[in-house]
């Protein structure tokens, strides 16, 4: 018979999932975990690129992302290659996050924060092209600048779902 104190006992709730101590960096990871559901992230890959942030140093964080960013990259064109366009979907649209991710912390001024946020919309822009759905990409006016815009319009089998369940 084991006992409490057995160093080979078994024990439920062993481990435990801390976030960041810096309250900032502490909500943009449960943002970052909040998307799961949608197919925006994996919370294990995320978990795992928080190991590499150093707590309350935000110049950590956009590195930890982009590696998480490219490396998720690089699965969803191997996967578009092997013919699988909803794993390259999903893949698409999770490296896209993480490149939004990483680009929150970068310094808004400089060429890495834009480029940061052009690889996160080319990479949106890839996985709309694999949904089920026409997705038109627009330009809003807003006083003198062009705000970027998507209008998703569900596939008809969805829109025929959608209008027997109204009934």
């Amino acid at each position: 018979m084991t006992k409490p104190t057995d160093p080979d006992r078994v024990t439920r709730s062993a481990t435990r999932v801390r976030g960041f101590a810096d309250p900032e960096m502490d909500f943009q990871l449960l943002r970052g975990l909040g998307v799961a559901n949608y197919m925006g992230a994996s919370v294990g890959e995320v978990l795992a690129a928080g190991r590499n942030i150093k707590d309350g140093d935000p110049r950590t964080w956009p590195q930890a992302f982009v590696a998480l960013g490219e490396q998720t990259d690089t699965l969803a064109r191997s996967a578009l290659e092997k013919q699988h366009p909803v794993s390259a979907r999903d893949h698409f649209q999770r490296a896209s996050m993480y490149y939004r991710a990483a680009e929150y912390y970068d310094d808004p001024v400089t060429d890495t924060s834009r480029a940061h946020g052009v690889v996160s919309r080319d990479l949106f822009l890839e996985a709309v092209r694999l949904m089920p759905w026409t997705t038109e990409v627009l330009q809003i006016p807003f006083e003198h600048v062009w705000l970027p815009g998507y209008f998703m319009r569900p596939a008809p089998p969805m829109l025929d779902h959608v209008r027997r369940s109204l009934c």
